[in-house]
């Protein structure tokens, strides 16, 4: 784990529409502080998969790029803490689709990366609506883009502990 400076997230909700948050964080002082200090972008992905899959590499490789001397983290929601297919209702797949084939199309343009398979009961109980509105991370009008930013955040915490 990183215990000082900064490193780029970019954490995704993934699925038939699918929140995006692609952020550099400061893993230094408080939480509140880390959230209205990030600098980046909170998207929301209303596109067939595969153009989400190209967005989310676009974003990554602008963030790892834009940001060469920061350890760079993609945070994916999963069931499980690593995605297990047979554990997925039949009805759900989009969201293991798209982290899936994300790390494969980034694997396939030869960007590697460290990725952190994140349950969103995990983000949920770490990063409640509470906190995230105590915080000033909340985000009015669309759950996809606000789960992202749970999810970043809740990588952030945990990456400075």
């Amino acid at each position: 784990m990183t215990t000082s400076g900064k490193v780029g997230i970019l954490a995704i909700d993934p699925g038939t529409t699918t929140g995006a948050d692609c952020s550099v964080w400061d893993l230094d002082g408080t939480v509140g502080e880390a959230v209205l200090g990030r600098v980046g972008e909170n998207r929301e992905l209303r596109m067939g998969i595969e153009d989400q899959v190209v967005a989310l590499g676009r974003m990554w490789v602008g963030l790892c790029e834009g940001n060469p001397e920061l350890k760079c983290y993609l945070v994916i929601e999963s069931y499980q803490q690593r995605p297990v297919a047979h554990m997925v209702p039949n009805e759900s797949l989009d969201p293991v689709r798209v982290g899936s084939m994300l790390v494969g199309y980034l694997l396939g343009i030869g960007v590697g990366g460290r990725v952190m398979w994140q349950t969103a009961g995990l983000a949920k109980s770490q990063c409640t609506d509470a906190r995230m509105k105590e915080w000033g991370g909340w985000i009015v009008g669309s759950d996809h883009r606000r789960d992202a930013l749970r999810h970043a955040i809740t990588a952030r915490n945990r990456l400075s502990a």
